[in-house]
């Protein structure tokens, strides 16, 4: 179904969607000095990398049986968890610029929520016109399911917010 190369991007977008949150838990390991820097990265990587990867394939999953299997999983459909990746990455960023800035805290919180609920209707409206894209006959109610597929994530694995 898929290319070789082409899997790697699961769980990639997955790690980049909770960069912020591994960097985040990563520097409190280093109150432990570098071993536990490197502790808590990896054991907060692997962490967020399982709940990621739910996060990405729950919604694909959810939509299958919604539409009682006429939804084909292609690299395609994956890419709708882009924006998230993004997100993740400029998330990252701004939380570099806090430490090495402690003002910039009143500024990044807000900006980093707008930015993470921005992504998450960013992601879900491109998740919703990609399957839409697979059923020419009823494609707006493939784009309303695809929102609630969204929207059930979100309640069931809650985004950091």
């Amino acid at each position: 179904m898929f290319k070789a190369r082409h899997w790697i991007k699961i769980p990639a977008y997955a790690w980049m969607f909770y960069l912020p949150q591994i960097f985040s838990i990563s520097l409190w390991g280093a109150l432990f000095g570098n071993v536990g820097l490197f502790l808590m990265f990896v054991s907060s990587s692997i962490g967020y990398l399982i709940r990621g990867i739910l996060f990405l394939v729950f919604p694909l999953i959810l939509l299958k049986v919604l539409l009682r299997s006429r939804l084909k999983i292609t690299l395609e459909v994956v890419e709708y968890f882009k924006p998230l990746a993004v997100y993740g990455i400029i998330a990252f960023l701004m939380r570099i610029t806090n430490v090495i800035f402690p003002q910039f805290l009143l500024v990044r919180v807000p900006l980093e929520q707008m930015l993470l609920l921005t992504a998450l209707a960013f992601s879900y409206y491109k998740l919703g016109i990609i399957i839409s894209s697979h059923f020419h006959e009823r494609r707006s109610i493939a784009k309303t399911i695809g929102f609630i597929a969204g929207i059930t994530t979100c309640l069931i694995l809650p985004p950091p917010l």
